[in-house]
């Protein structure tokens, strides 16, 4: 009896405390970078603008620390019906996260009144409609994705399909790098 209530004891225990966290060290020190980022306030910053991957243009903003090392480059793509932002984070010099939302207007954001009567139409553009869907990242030391959380919150197992948006985002990247300094 004493050997069962111990064994239920310890069960109850490991997955009260499992069920805490129960992501990968990986995950959780992914994480943690994360956080200090977004927490240093230090980081400087500077932007730039570009006018030829959307209708209404892009603006690139690349944080960098006191010793010069990127650690974060943001980027927006603004749309007339959406824009796009995706946010890459590094650490030496390499991605270890990636953080995209896609915001569908439900309609462009000039259409106002006057447009939907215009074509007649009942329904002006709303900023409170907008669907936003988000996609989250994960990358190992060696640049490989190790999790994909996709815009229906599901995790991505897939080698093949991993592999394919790993490429996908790290060449996103890398175009971004390269307006850097243009």
């Amino acid at each position: 009896m004493k050997v069962l209530i111990l064994t239920l004891s310890f069960l109850f225990l490991t997955t009260h405390l499992l069920g805490q966290d129960s992501d990968p060290f990986e995950i959780q020190e992914i994480r943690a970078e994360f956080q200090r980022i977004e927490s240093d306030f230090r980081l400087n910053m500077k932007q730039v603008e570009f006018f030829d991957q959307s209708t209404d243009g892009a603006e690139l903003s690349v944080f960098s620390d006191q010793s010069g090392a990127v650690r974060k480059i943001s980027v927006i793509y603004f749309g007339e019906t959406g824009k796009f932002n995706a946010d890459y984070y590094l650490k030496n010099n390499k991605l270890f996260f990636a953080f995209s939302q896609r915001h569908e207007y439900n309609r462009p954001y000039y259409w106002d009144e006057k447009a939907a009567i215009e074509f007649e139409d009942t329904v002006v553009f709303d900023i409170s409609k907008t669907k936003i869907f988000e996609n989250r990242y994960y990358f190992n030391s060696d640049l490989k994705l190790i999790r994909w959380i996709d815009e229906n919150k599901k995790t991505i197992e897939l080698d093949s399909v991993l592999i394919d948006k790993q490429g996908e985002v790290l060449l996103d990247l890398d175009q971004l790098i390269n307006r850097i300094d243009e």
